[in-house]
């Protein structure tokens, strides 16, 4: 566990690096995150702004919004806690 001093330290290296490489951080919505297997696993998977991520498991699962053309949910329902979600992407739609 780094201690406070090294923690600050730590972030403030990595803003000045992502500054550098002009990237921005974003935090996930936890309240608003969801129980999903994106690869073989469950997961814990949660918006943000732009995407939706889950960075726990290994590979970790960044779906950015803007590449998203269509979002379908089935089985939905409000005494239901399970449900289906298929992502399609732009890239695909373009090939039909």
């Amino acid at each position: 566990m780094l201690c406070s001093g090294k923690r600050e330290s730590v972030i403030t290296d990595l803003t000045c690096v992502c500054r550098d490489l002009n990237l921005e951080f974003e935090i996930p919505f936890r309240e608003l995150g969801f129980h999903g297997v994106p690869h073989k696993s469950t997961a814990f998977i949660m918006p943000t702004v732009n995407c939706l991520v889950e960075l726990v498991e290994s590979p970790a699962t960044v779906v950015a919004m803007p590449a998203v053309a269509i979002v379908n949910l089935e089985r939905v329902g409000f005494n239901l806690r399970n449900f289906d979600m298929v992502i399609v992407f732009k890239v695909l739609l373009s090939f039909a």
